[in-house]
């Protein structure tokens, strides 16, 4: 349009006009949306030009949020930058579009304020594009919640790149909390951690969720934070590396699974910690060990670790809360303890039951079991002390239930240390020389 020359009389407005490639301005009324308002839309239909939009007013409630992609292509970027002390609440979703031109950048800038979506995030359109970017940023400090994600998030972003879809949390060490699916249309889009301690939670109260780590996305988490309260709780997608979650792993509340996929980690935490409204879990299936890696691995003592693999492993020596060494099939398959101390803080239970032929037994002569409170062994499960050429040892400070086999030797102690009565039930003899 261009520039104001000049006003005459109050009522006339003059105006010197831009060249077509420099035009840029923004026409309309100063006003602050809220929940009445059908949808929000940052860019104007009317006029091809950038739109850069400062959210400052108090916390408000919109409807939905969506960036207005252009038809026909227009070289236009749109911006929506959160001001300080800023709160918005999405009642129904946010639509990030791509730009409808090349070169273009859609982006919701959060920074370190608070937005709460109670349904879902839609980053990109699928346009083939690889240089249509549409991008969300935040930023916060320790321990601060900046997005909140009700029903999901989805990256719809062209397959043959990562970048025209991104969540962008390497600015700060905020959290961005998500209920419902992480989905990536074409298996690509990006959310960037970076290194600044930011945190991604899988917080879902009704539905497991697939914790998305493809495999050639851009996924790379920086602290990943479990908090599904769903009975299957929070499940790998696939397998975890040095890349892909570069900070710490914590299960907070309800269950990780680890999906049959291994865990490598870097020399960071690996924590399964204490919860009051839904104890955590964390469950080991298919092939995969035990997570390798972190300079650190925290188990609370109300937590529970599952072996629950189908193929012979090995335990790690950790101190535990609950350990459940309970192989998933028959014919023999082992687990060992190792030549080392496992400290089990709670209830300490072996086999299943269901599987027959299981075996759990000791590596070697420096192996302690030291159980504060129970032993139970299940049926169709041998429990083998003796297997190992010297001494492996048992301490237990709570009850033994005994329905499987127990085999030790004369030279191997079990030692009952508890502070009052302890109980020896066993429907099966032992052999214990």
């Amino acid at each position: 349009i261009g520039r104001v020359n000049s006003i005459t009389s109050n009522t006339i407005l003059n105006l010197v006009a831009f060249p077509a490639s420099t035009g840029s301005c923004s026409l309309g009324k100063m006003d602050v949306p809220n929940s009445n308002d059908k949808v929000v839309y940052i860019g104007n239909p009317c006029i091809y030009s950038d739109v850069e939009v400062l959210f400052d007013p108090p916390p408000t409630t919109i409807n939905k949020l969506e960036f207005y992609r252009h038809s026909p292509s227009q070289l236009v970027s749109n911006t929506l930058t959160h001001g300080p002390g800023t709160t918005l609440n999405i009642k129904v979703s946010a639509v990030v579009n791509q730009p409808s031109a090349d070169g273009e950048t859609y982006l919701w800038d959060i920074n370190n304020r608070k937005v709460k979506i109670n349904g879902s995030l839609s980053i990109g359109i699928n346009d083939a594009s690889v240089t249509r970017l549409a991008r969300v940023v935040t930023a916060g400090f320790a321990g601060d919640s900046i997005l909140t994600i009700g029903t999901g998030l989805r990256f719809r972003c062209p397959a043959a790149s990562n970048l025209p879809a991104v969540l962008d949390m390497s600015g700060g060490a905020g959290i961005v909390s998500v209920a419902g699916a992480v989905t990536l249309d074409n298996g690509t889009g990006t959310i960037s951690g970076g290194s600044g301690g930011s945190v991604f939670n899988y917080n879902d109260t009704i539905n497991s969720q697939t914790v998305n780590l493809i495999v050639g996305s851009g996924i790379a988490y920086n602290n990943l934070h479990l908090n599904n309260t769903n009975n299957d709780g929070a499940i790998l997608g696939a397998v975890v590396t040095t890349a892909n979650v570069t900070g710490n792993i914590s299960v907070q509340k309800g269950m990780l699974q680890n999906g049959g996929f291994a865990i490598t980690g870097n020399a960071t935490t690996f924590e399964v910690a204490n919860s009051i409204t839904k104890p955590t879990t964390f469950r080991m299936t298919g092939t995969a060990t035990f997570p390798t890696g972190f300079g650190t691995y925290t188990f609370a003592a109300s937590s529970t670790t599952q072996y629950y693999q189908n193929i012979n492993q090995n335990i790690s020596a950790q101190t535990y809360g609950h350990l459940h060494v309970e192989p998933t099939a028959d014919g023999g398959i082992i687990h060992t303890f190792p030549a080392s101390t496992t400290i089990v803080q709670g209830n300490l239970r072996i086999g299943n039951s269901t599987n027959t032929g299981v075996i759990v037994n000791c590596a070697g002569a420096a192996s302690a079991i030291i159980v504060n409170a129970n032993l139970t062994l299940n049926a169709n499960t041998t429990f083998n002390i003796s297997a190992s050429t010297a001494n492996p040892t048992i301490t237990l400070g709570g009850d033994w239930f005994q329905n499987g086999v127990f085999t030790s030797t004369a030279t191997n102690n079990v030692t009952f240390n508890g502070s009052g009565g302890q109980i020896v039930n066993s429907t099966l003899l032992s052999t214990v020389p």
